[in-house]
């Protein structure tokens, strides 16, 4: 379709816009489906994701697409968000649903993993770092040097603030 034609029936502008926005699909989806899957191989989670976002927002059932976001998810410890994709892959192609709950079991093994990490590192938090460490910091000494170091960061405001109302 040319120009010429458009012009000579404005009419056929939606013609003409259809068949831009399957040529642009038609063009963009595998491209980003590609790279997607290359920087799958590459290890590059984050463009994974990125890839593969851009391919949902033309074909939003497009399950390999998917399937590859859920899957960097997992890498990225994006649990919930890796879940939630590839339980979406189990509606929309039932061939992939075996691998697909592999990859949740995984994920919720590793959600609780990592649950407890942070929880047992919280614990050591409140315990004081390690047990190596005194468990008990004397008061008076950690008020007198928060109160050094919070009274040299007040003086460096100030300090700021005279030159910038000097000027």
């Amino acid at each position: 379709m040319t120009f010429e034609y458009i012009l000579k029936n404005p009419n056929n502008i939606k013609t003409f816009k259809a068949e831009i926005s399957d040529m642009h699909k038609n063009i963009m989806v595998p491209a980003y489906s590609n790279l997607s899957l290359g920087y799958l191989k590459l290890e590059n989670y984050q463009m994974v994701i990125t890839c593969a976002n851009q391919v949902i927002a033309i074909d939003s059932g497009n399950a390999k697409n998917i399937y590859r976001r859920g899957v960097a998810r997992k890498f990225t410890k994006e649990f919930d968000e890796s879940i939630e994709d590839l339980e979406k892959v189990i509606k929309l192609d039932m061939e992939m649903g075996d691998a697909c709950r592999v990859l949740i079991q995984e994920c919720k093994k590793l959600k609780e993993e990592a649950r407890k990490k942070s929880k047992l590192l919280a614990k050591k938090l409140i315990e004081g770092y390690s047990e190596d460490k005194p468990k008990h910091v004397p008061v008076a000494e950690t008020v007198v040097e928060k109160k050094g170091f919070v009274q040299r960061g007040l003086e460096c405001v100030k300090k700021l603030w005279k030159k910038i109302l000097s000027r």
